[in-house]
């Protein structure tokens, strides 16, 4: 404070009093949960808390696991499974220990530091108290972001993560759980379970494909065919395909062989071939036909992701009591996603066609990067002479 004199007048200056009060800072407050009688309540899972620890104090009976400022948590998890607790995301070292009992009588579960990061088998109903300290050698407190994670919400077909076409999902399923329920026809001893739907809107093949999860695993598919969901279809290698119905709702459920990891699994629509054969064909004076139609694919393919589709033609013709003449053809060529031409030239395996009437036999077969589907066609035509 400076006086400043004028005749008969005295004048005080208070900036530096006005400029030490700006830069005098609040005092912390100590947390609520400083004290093991006055833990947070969790309520329920994923669970996140963001305080500062800066005041919190470290109580006599505090167990051994860390150092100090200690503050603490409380859970009681309503049905058994796995529990994540973790301190990712504060400002300084801390050290997190969980424990089951009362004051004084404490058991420890687990106790981690560098990095704080625990996880455990909880059992139902079971309170489990978490402490959370500085990591060591009389560390000061921080700011704390303390997470506690237990199963995912798609850990039993109850809860099944709905899906749509040519979607991906991508998700941890370290902390899943597996049910006595979980079927086992594609996978003998099935880990760390999830569940997802799917209700398409018109028939069609459809495609899962898990390639690009950290994990070993495989998909099994289920629907209810009158008494409750049951097994269709099971994955080979990361794909599963199945044909789906309108309406009907799927259920996949994908599961680790050892455990589980970040699962990755797209939803696609599968390719598609559609083949049509003409009503009439050709045959020349040398006994030579040529039979055509057209086709096309859902999706376009071809190298240099799979081979190329396939068309198989066979040709039968009777022309007489005793004689079947028959040829065949096929072609490799790729396929576009609009009806595109085709034709063959088949020379008979026992002896020349001639006009008149003759049966064709058409297999197509087209893949995609996860699956194959195949067209079988049976169709009458009429073989005229060439003009």
């Amino acid at each position: 404070m400076r006086r400043l004199r004028t005749p008969g007048l005295v004048v005080v200056s208070v900036a530096g009093l006005l400029l030490a009060l700006l830069n005098v800072s609040p005092a912390l407050a100590q947390p609520a949960n400083d004290d093991f009688d006055s833990a947070t309540v969790i309520p329920g899972v994923p669970f996140t808390d963001t305080a500062s620890t800066v005041e919190a104090t470290t109580a006599a009976d505090d167990p051994f696991c860390g150092d100090a400022h200690s503050v603490w948590y409380s859970f009681t998890p309503t049905q058994s499974g796995s529990i994540a607790a973790d301190t990712f995301g504060s400002d300084y070292n801390t050290a997190l220990s969980v424990y089951t009992g009362t004051r004084g009588a404490l058991s420890e579960v687990a106790c981690a530091s560098f990095p704080a990061q625990v996880s455990f088998n909880a059992t139902a109903n079971t309170t489990y108290f978490i402490m959370v300290t500085s990591a060591c050698c009389g560390g000061p407190g921080g700011t704390l972001v303390f997470n506690l994670r237990g199963p995912p919400a798609n850990d039993e077909i109850s809860g099944a993560t709905p899906m749509t076409l040519n979607t991906t999902v991508t998700q941890d399923t370290t902390l899943a759980t597996t049910a006595p329920s979980d079927p086992t026809q594609c996978i003998s001893n099935p880990t760390n379970t999830v569940w997802f739907s799917f209700t398409p809107t018109q028939n069609q093949p459809v495609t899962l494909n898990r390639s690009g999860s950290s994990y070993f695993g495989r998909v099994s598919v289920l629907t209810d065919l009158g008494s409750g969901p049951v097994v269709i279809a099971c994955g080979s290698g990361d794909t599963a395909r199945f044909d789906a119905t309108a309406g009907k709702t799927y259920y996949f459920m994908d599961a680790g062989f050892s455990g589980g990891g970040q699962l990755r699994l797209t939803l696609s629509a599968g390719i598609v071939m559609t083949v049509t054969i003409n009503q009439t064909g050709t045959a020349n004076k040398q006994g030579t036909a040529v039979v055509a139609g057209t086709f096309n694919c859902s999706q376009a393919v071809g190298p240099p992701q799979v081979e190329q589709p396939t068309l198989q033609v066979v040709l039968r013709q009777k022309v007489s009591k005793t004689l079947v003449i028959q040829g065949s053809a096929s072609l490799r060529i790729p396929c576009p996603t609009i009806p595109t031409d085709w034709s063959v030239t088949i020379i008979g395996d026992n002896g020349p066609f001639r006009k008149g009437q003759a049966e064709v036999f058409v297999t197509g077969n087209a893949c995609d990067a996860t699956g194959c589907n195949e067209v079988q066609l049976r169709q009458l035509i009429k073989l005229v002479g060439e003009k």
